[in-house]
């Protein structure tokens, strides 16, 4: 796998933050890459340029700090239920640097390396080389084939079925850092899984960590695609789920999911998160690929029959209504209709049927109204 340099503005990641910042190298060399500083070993202390890691999930740091422990059950709880905020302290030189390549006198950081900070033993590691979104794809594409790679070697090792290599791939790549109403897929660990991401945690830190994160490219002026929800979606699809079950509140609002589940819907169904992942990588990299189909390929999936249907119910005149006006109004039926499926209500506990079922309404047509918004937004830019 090959390695690049690691530069100025680098996007850093912690095990335990809730979001990245970017790297801000010391400022006592003049060693650049294009217009941006080149990183060394000794880049520590105040590593980021843009703040901190945000919230700290790091059980060490929850479970010695009295305010946070008051009223919480289980550590787990603790950690899940409370934004304590990071405080970085980062001592330890990057590690991984390259041998033979020395600025200052100290080693030049590569894309794999990674630290620990001291205050709550998260490892920091790199997201990208801070090099070119190119860049950032190609490095994607060398880390899944080094996982890939490296999940077929324990497999053989440890005498596990070939059957299980899907699971063992969905314990690595797909984040658990989603809210659970936002969560359509199901996923559930055992022992086996749990071992595995143990052994990859010890022995591959900086993998580890590369996945143990929300994954993200940027599409320009269509924002982020998340594709770590792709997949999840991707794994929902390919069970029991429809496309409409997985529309949320937070999908309408959290572009990057918004668009990471366009691009599960439009793809192949029974593909596994590897594949899925390796293809759109693939084919995203294609000067063909085209941003514009994702929106166009969900709004044009109506068939006839169901557009019929949906004017006669309505009462509208098929003519009066274009055929994308006649799509997102079955879409529209379908969204809200998923939704309220999955809305609680206890008819013995609470009488107002009626008034919940209207309530529960309204909420379904408010999400579903501003998701479908956001699609006709998109659409107007693709005439």
């Amino acid at each position: 796998m090959s390695k690049k340099y690691v530069i100025e503005e680098a996007l850093l990641n912690c095990q335990y933050g809730n979001c990245t910042c970017k790297l801000k190298p010391w400022d006592d060399r003049h060693i650049y890459i294009g217009d941006k500083l080149i990183a060394s070993e000794c880049d520590i202390g105040k590593l980021c340029s843009n703040g901190i890691f945000g919230s700290c999930r790091s059980p060490f740091v929850a479970s010695v700090k009295r305010e946070y422990r008051d009223g919480m059950k289980s550590q787990q709880q603790l950690v899940l239920c409370n934004d304590i905020p990071c405080e970085m302290s980062v001592r330890l030189q990057w590690q991984n640097a390259k041998d033979d390549v020395f600025f200052g006198g100290y080693k030049a950081v590569l894309d794999d390396g990674w630290t620990i900070c001291e205050t709550g033993l998260g490892i920091i590691s790199l997201v990208d080389s801070g090099q070119t979104q190119e860049a950032l794809i190609q490095e994607m594409q060398e880390r899944l084939l080094q996982l890939n790679s490296i999940v077929d070697d324990y497999i053989s090792k440890h005498g596990i079925s070939p059957k299980q290599k899907s699971a063992l791939m969905d314990s690595v790549l797909l984040w658990n850092g989603y809210l659970g109403q936002d969560i359509c897929w199901d996923y559930k660990s055992n022992e086996t899984n749990r071992e595995f991401c143990s052994y990859l945690e010890k022995t591959n830190p900086n993998l580890f960590n590369y996945f143990e994160r929300g994954l993200y490219i940027d599409d320009g002026e269509n924002g982020p695609i998340d594709l770590s929800y792709m997949m999840g979606v991707n794994k929902a699809l390919n069970g029991t789920k429809d496309e409409w079950e997985c529309v949320s509140q937070t999908i309408a609002e959290d572009r990057g999911m918004y668009n990471g589940y366009l691009e599960a819907c439009r793809q192949e169904r029974g593909k596994n998160s590897y594949e899925l992942l390796n293809n759109f990588l693939n084919s995203y990299s294609d000067p063909d690929y085209d941003s514009y189909g994702r929106y166009e390929s969900y709004v044009n999936y109506p068939p006839q029959d169901w557009r019929d249907r949906y004017c006669r119910d309505q009462g509208y005149d098929p003519n009066e209504l274009s055929v994308t006006e006649q799509n997102i109004g079955v879409l529209h039926n379908m969204i809200t209709g998923r939704i309220q499926n999955h809305m609680p209500y206890n008819p013995e506990e609470d009488p107002k049927l009626g008034d919940i079922v209207q309530e529960q309404s309204r909420n379904a047509n408010r999400v579903a109204d501003v998701f479908l918004g956001a699609l006709r937004e998109d659409l107007k830019k693709g005439e």
